[in-house]
């Protein structure tokens, strides 16, 4: 593993502990304003990222020419859990916290 893929799982480790920040504040900010438990999707984001985590790992620890059909079945995977961790993550961002944007006056 090179020093710049190091870095990438590093760059998604945060983005997952991100997720996790965010749904503790989001909790408690439901908490507060009798808001619904939505806050819930945050785990499901970071489950997602970290599949993607793990996917990626696992890539890189086995050689691409032994299984190319593993590889690319792989790499859709990982991109997958990507974006729909993120997605979810969005929706889920912009519900709770968009009054942020609405009280600049």
């Amino acid at each position: 593993m090179s020093a710049i893929s190091a870095l990438g799982l590093l760059l998604w480790v945060a983005m997952v502990v991100t997720l996790v920040v965010l749904a503790r504040l989001s909790q408690r900010l439901g908490d507060v304003t009798h808001a619904g438990h939505y806050y819930h999707w945050y785990y499901v984001a970071a489950a997602c990222m970290a599949a993607a985590i793990l996917i990626q790992v696992i890539q890189q620890q086995t050689p691409l020419a032994l299984s190319p059909n593993l590889t690319i079945l792989g790499i859709i995977l990982h991109d997958g859990f990507q974006a729909l961790g993120l997605t979810i993550g969005l929706i889920v961002t912009w519900y709770y916290w968009s009054w942020l944007l609405a009280e600049r006056d």
